[in-house]
């Protein structure tokens, strides 16, 4: 981890720093991969009040944390304790962000190395209302024979039932009669 650390009314003594530094290792393991977070600590006298501002800056993450005290030990102290539970925080979500994640083996290649697309929901597709015409069977081949559809809704002309009929793959038609 990167520590930079300023001063401001105070001239930063190696006894501060190496106690913003051992403080600051607590934070650090939270942040233990690829990317080195920055930290940028202020250090303030004011009259009587001392200020520690922390400034943690990892990946796209912001974390800042600040304590006003009597002492100055106690405010670096203080801060670093609401840093930690900051990146306690975020590290336990973006932990949890990544085991919520999709499997690899559900998105992997099938054997031959082409992916698998997921199979589409079967939809509903509007056609033109028929008017359901009374006729016989025969009127209904008839009809049939000379377009392209595959079935056929009618009204029987002697029964007024609806009435269905269709094609069959071995070029015959079949007739569905409630």
């Amino acid at each position: 981890m990167k520590i930079e650390i300023t001063g401001k009314h105070i001239d930063i003594t190696p006894a501060i720093r190496s106690h913003v530094e051992t403080h600051c290792k607590k934070v650090e393991q939270f942040f233990k991969d690829k990317t080195t977070p920055q930290m940028h600590v202020v250090v303030t006298v004011e009259k009587a009040r001392q200020k520690a501002e922390f400034v943690v800056s990892w990946r796209e993450h912001t974390l800042t944390a600040k304590e006003t005290d009597k002492d100055l030990y106690q405010a670096i102290t203080k801060a670093v304790d609401k840093l930690e539970k900051q990146a306690r925080r975020l590290k336990e979500k973006v932990v949890k962000r990544s085991h919520s994640a999709q499997k690899v083996g559900n998105v992997a290649p099938e054997p031959d190395g082409e992916v698998a697309a997921a199979p589409l929901p079967p939809r509903i597709i509007m056609t033109d209302s028929n008017n359901f015409k009374p006729m016989t069977p025969e009127e209904a081949v008839l009809v049939m024979s000379g377009d392209e559809s595959q079935f056929l809704v009618f009204r029987d002309a002697e029964s007024q039932n609806l009435s269905v009929i269709y094609k069959r793959a071995d070029g015959n038609f079949g007739l569905i009669q409630p």
